[in-house]
């Protein structure tokens, strides 16, 4: 399984998309101490810094037969409307394709 570094914000983006679940059984995740107690307080001031990780997992999971292409496209909407993010992060979200991702990719399922 292949160890991911998750920031506070994607792992809130995540939790609300109902996607954490998905994403921990896809990679061993791991967070600094400062994105643990960030993510564990109640302000849950991580939520307004949004990364592109979190927008690229939905395509992720569906790529490895985690997620259908419904759930998916679901999740990728909500995300895109709840999360900050620039025009081009979009796009490349978008339009990506699964070998640009790969050193991302967890195993199929």
């Amino acid at each position: 399984m292949k160890t991911a570094l998750i920031d506070a914000s994607s792992a809130i983006l995540l939790y609300k998309a109902e996607l954490f679940e998905a994403v921990a059984s896809a990679y061993d995740l791991a967070m600094a101490p400062a994105v643990f107690q960030e993510v564990t307080v109640a302000d849950r001031m991580g939520a307004a810094y949004p990364y592109i990780n979190a927008l690229l997992c939905p395509r992720i999971l569906h790529w490895t037969g985690r997620l259908d292409r419904p759930h998916y496209l679901r999740a990728f909407d909500y995300l895109l409307k709840q999360g900050r993010y620039s025009f081009y992060v979009i796009e490349f979200a978008k339009k990506c394709n699964a070998q640009r991702l790969a050193f991302f990719m967890p195993e199929a399922v």
